[in-house]
């Protein structure tokens, strides 16, 4: 009786062994790798501070994200280094947290004085909305975009 119910374990142990072999924290298998940087933009001005960008790589659900500094500059790094897997990237920008709770209304540059009424075009805050896409090559890559909104 006891081997019947060892037997399941023993395979399944082996197939998840099998499975994460070779993975890192990300869940990547060592395949080609490249950098990200660039600048993001909306109506030629920079986002609010606190600014996030996000990348969701499509193939695998892998999620990394890069803060925008205050001229919408970033540059994507992980706890594994410099470097995010090659593959198409599906990418949203997510705003601050409102400075002001009661204000829609959000801080550039960390300063009070800088509040802008605008905010982050809802259609950008969503990756399967936004319409922007990167690939990343092994290598050095650069994504420079001036949303519309």
């Amino acid at each position: 009786m006891k081997t019947s119910c060892i037997r399941p374990l023993f395979v399944f142990l082996c197939f998840l062994a099998a499975v994460t072999a070779g993975c890192d924290s990300f869940g990547n298998t060592g395949g080609p790798r490249g950098t990200l940087q660039g600048q993001i933009t909306c109506n030629g001005k920079p986002f609010p501070k606190g600014t996030m960008l996000t990348l969701l790589l499509e193939s695998t659900g892998s999620l990394v994200v890069a803060e925008l500094d205050p001229d919408g500059n970033f540059r994507v790094s992980t706890p594994d280094g410099p470097e995010i897997p090659v593959g198409t990237y599906k990418v949203s920008v997510v705003p601050p947290e409102d400075p002001d709770s009661s204000s829609p209304q959000r801080m550039v540059g960390g300063k009070r004085g800088d509040l802008v009424s605008r905010t982050i075009p809802g259609k950008y805050r969503n990756p399967e909305t936004s319409g922007l896409t990167v690939d990343v090559h092994k290598g050095d890559n650069e994504f420079v975009r001036n949303l519309k909104g």
